[in-house]
């Protein structure tokens, strides 16, 4: 979009991309500024494991497991993988009100 193409819906990951499409006069600058604060639906993150849950996951904790590995994109590049970081942090935090959870994080990734 901010080079020109055109767009009946865009569905962007995070903030910042957003904030070019303003920058380059493509959004309003109130995008936000309604009652859900610009954010139109929630998103869901998804524990998929392999066939028959071999090693037995079921919440974020057991990723933290010896033996097991998690894939997920990069964050540096993917704004559906910054989701996947905060994630077990927001779960494991209360929904960011226990400092400790940033644990789970350091751990894990």
């Amino acid at each position: 979009m901010v080079d020109g193409k055109p767009a009946d819906l865009v569905n962007l990951s995070v903030e910042p991309d957003i904030t070019r499409l303003v920058k380059a006069g493509k959004v309003s600058k109130d995008w936000d500024k309604d009652a859900t604060k610009g954010i139109p639906f929630g998103s869901v993150v998804t524990l998929v494991v392999r066939a028959g849950n071999p090693k037995k996951i079921k919440d974020w904790d057991d990723l933290l497991r010896p033996g097991v590995e998690v894939i997920t994109p990069s964050p540096l590049s993917s704004g559906s993988a910054k989701w996947n970081l905060l994630a077990p942090y927001a779960a494991k935090s209360g929904g960011g009100r226990n400092s400790r959870a940033a644990s789970t994080l350091s751990t894990n990734w």
